[in-house]
């Protein structure tokens, strides 16, 4: 009986477990079906937009292909796809959309090249294509830094043209070439639209500007972030190396600015009134108002971006931030933008503090920071020397500058660093020992001032001695004669 009831559990098992077999068949032959299907909907529709998908793959090969291949971008720049990638892109009104894909394959060419090659794309109007794409996609973080990453390491590359005391070569192209500001042009052809002129808008000599002005519009006075502001504020400082900066880059600021907020502690708000609390609350807001509005004029001041950046900004930026003031201290109108006491005082603390060792990241930073106050008592007039020399750490300077006698197999030291070490403890020096010498001379000038003056009393009383004496002669003559008269 127990056998018979098992062998019937047992077929109704198989029979269950073969049901369940068939289904699963089925559902793999349906989504087998499902997925051929959707597959073939999601095939790009080739008659539809065959450009389009054609340009975003092209740029995303360039794009693979240029990453750390100095080969591929040598290959790449014998071909005329450098110049048709920046036609594409830069064409106006754009036939697609600007995406990243887009963009990184011509930074990738551009930062993956070498000296000679990014100078060849610099007179192909790399930067100029850049900075108008920078208008383009100004508002997105990742494009605007990628932009201002890749003009950066073509500007570097124009530094090396020549030595640290002459222009930056490509300025003056910077400066004469205009390019169309496309954003402003959008905006006034909608305002035309809008008031309904028939008569399309066509472009007005105010919408050419200079490319290092939409540089500036672009990635400093709208960029998006700080970083975006800081690269940009370095590319300028370095194509104004010994020369005047333009004063629509360094627009006045307030160093003193401070706000006082004692006056609105909460220790006796409780005991106030309310409309004295409400009075205070306005006061309070117009206060917080003038701070973001000071911020915001900061901001548009490239000196101050860099100096910011040169104090809080990573490894990287801070030694480019120090690097790009260096250049603009070449010319010595610009010290009155750079020496503010504020900044070099803590320049100076940096100095005292730093790791000098060249495996620690403040080895880098050290030696532009020694560098930077070289130029500005080489460069400068006495009173940036007199604020330099006060300021600087002598005997931390020194102590750098002797680090060459020093054998140490731990400790590696760059020869720039002792180098600008060197330079900079002997001006300092030769900068005390010419105020010794004009405190000496002070002295002897006084000394002989003090001298002199004896000397004209000593006189004036020996004057006095001969007057009271040719008096007396005087009398005793006066005397003899009333005595004759007498007799």
């Amino acid at each position: 009986m127990f056998k018979k009831e098992t062998n019937k559990r047992d077929k109704k098992w198989e029979q269950k477990l073969e049901e369940d077999a068939a289904q699963r068949n089925t559902r793999k032959r349906s989504k087998k079906k499902g997925d051929a299907q959707s597959v073939v909907t999601e095939q790009p529709n080739f008659q539809s937009m065959p450009c389009a998908y054609i340009f975003e793959s092209c740029c995303d090969i360039i794009k693979k292909l240029c990453a750390g291949n100095q080969m591929a971008v040598n290959e790449i720049m014998r071909t005329e796809l450098p110049q048709r990638l920046i036609s594409l892109l830069t064409n106006t009104p754009p036939l697609h959309p600007l995406t990243f894909t887009h963009l990184a394959s011509l930074t990738k060419l551009v930062k993956n090249a070498d000296d000679e090659i990014q100078h060849k794309m610099f007179e192909m109007g790399i930067i100029q294509a850049l900075v108008k794409l920078l208008s383009f996609g100004y508002d997105d973080r990742k494009m605007a830094e990628e932009i201002v990453e890749a003009i950066s390491s073509v500007v570097i590359v124009g530094l090396s043209k020549g030595s640290a005391a002459e222009p930056h070569p490509y300025r003056d192209i910077l400066e004469k070439n205009e390019i169309r500001d496309e954003v402003d042009t959008i905006m006034n052809q909608q305002e035309d639209n809008k008031t309904k002129q028939k008569e399309k808008k066509q472009p007005q000599e105010d919408e050419l500007k200079r490319v290092i002005d939409v540089l500036y519009k672009y990635g400093v006075q709208k960029a998006i972030n700080e970083r975006v502001r800081s690269i940009t504020s370095m590319i300028i400082g370095w194509l104004y190396r010994s020369v005047p900066i333009p004063v629509r880059f360094v627009p006045p600021v307030d160093v003193n600015f401070t706000l006082n907020t004692s006056q609105y502690s909460g220790s006796d708000r409780e005991s106030e009134s309310p409309m004295r609390k409400k009075d205070k609350d306005k006061g309070k807001q117009k206060l917080d108002d003038k701070v973001l509005l000071q911020q915001q004029k900061d901001g548009m001041n490239v000196v101050v971006n860099l100096q910011k950046a040169a104090l809080n900004g990573h490894d990287v930026d801070q030694i480019n931030a120090i690097d790009s003031l260096s250049a603009i201290a070449e010319c010595q109108y610009n010290h009155i933008y750079i020496a503010s006491k504020q900044f070099l005082l803590t320049i100076s603390q940096f100095i005292l503090t730093a790791d000098y060792d060249q495996k620690s990241s403040e080895a880098a930073v050290l030696q532009n920071a020694l560098w930077l106050f070289l130029r500005l008592m080489q460069k400068g007039n006495q009173i940036t020397q007199r604020s330099i020399s006060d300021i600087a750490p002598h005997d931390r300077i020194k102590e750098l500058a002797n680090l060459h006698q020093q054998q140490n197999a731990f400790i590696d030291v760059s020869k720039d660093l002792i180098s600008n070490a060197v330079k900079l403890h002997s001006w300092l020096a030769d900068m005390a020992h010419m105020q010794r010498l004009a405190e000496l001379k002070g002295k002897i000038v006084d000394k002989s001032a003090e001298e002199r003056r004896k000397f004209i009393e000593s006189q004036e009383e020996e004057d006095d001695d001969d007057e009271s004496g040719d008096d007396k002669s005087k009398n005793g003559e006066k005397k003899q004669k009333m005595t004759i008269i007498q007799e």
